[in-house]
């Protein structure tokens, strides 16, 4: 009975809440010396009825799996509002101190159990913001489920201007991280490897 009202609620609020980590929410004003801003959209193909929800993790480059996690990114979810037409995305901006990081897929799915986590490293330069591009997640029945980055900067970027032009003003790096190592493998924290095809 719990579940199903729990369900009952989360469908009442599909697309009511707000994005957390929403561009439009940024405040460069506010940056210090030694702060950037992240920009990166996600999306996907298919977002489940009763399902948790897939999200991108960003923590340091050397944090272990689950463990310092500075932000947590929706790329599919049944209570957010999509920024986009033709499929279920969101643009976000994350505000982050200069240096390394790793974003890396996590799912909230507690009947899910993740062996095995890629990841992909980035750095932050203070005062501009760095576009990591469009994480974009394949859910398939038929096949394995595929994650890919995307260069959709000028999308991206013209969302930007409209959802906030001082952050959009400012100098901007892109940098399309793809997947070079692993965050966790085989229940373990391990060295980056080889990338992954």
């Amino acid at each position: 009975m719990t579940v199903l009202a729990l369900i009952s609620v989360l469908a009442a609020g599909c697309g009511s809440m707000s994005n957390r980590a929403d561009a439009k929410l940024a405040e460069p004003a506010k940056m210090k010396q030694d702060e950037g801003y992240v920009v990166i959209s996600t999306g996907t193909n298919y977002v489940d009825q009763f399902g948790v929800g897939v999200f991108l993790t960003i923590a340091p480059a050397q944090a272990q799996y689950r463990q310092d996690e500075l932000a947590l990114l929706a790329v599919s979810s049944q209570v957010l509002k999509s920024d986009f037409s033709d499929h279920f995305g969101l643009l976000h901006a994350v505000k982050l101190k200069a240096g390394a990081y790793q974003y890396y897929q996590a799912n909230l799915d507690v009947r899910r159990y993740a062996i095995s986590v890629p990841n992909a490293r980035f750095q932050v330069v203070a005062g501009q913001v760095t576009y990591l591009g469009e994480f974009f997640y394949t859910m398939s029945l038929k096949t394995r489920d595929r994650r890919e980055m995307r260069d959709k900067e000028q999308r991206d970027m013209t969302l930007l201007q409209q959802k906030n032009p001082a952050l959009a003003a400012l100098p901007r790096i892109k940098n399309i991280a793809q997947y070079s190592g692993y965050v966790l493998k085989d229940e373990a924290p391990v060295e980056q490897a080889l990338p992954v095809e």
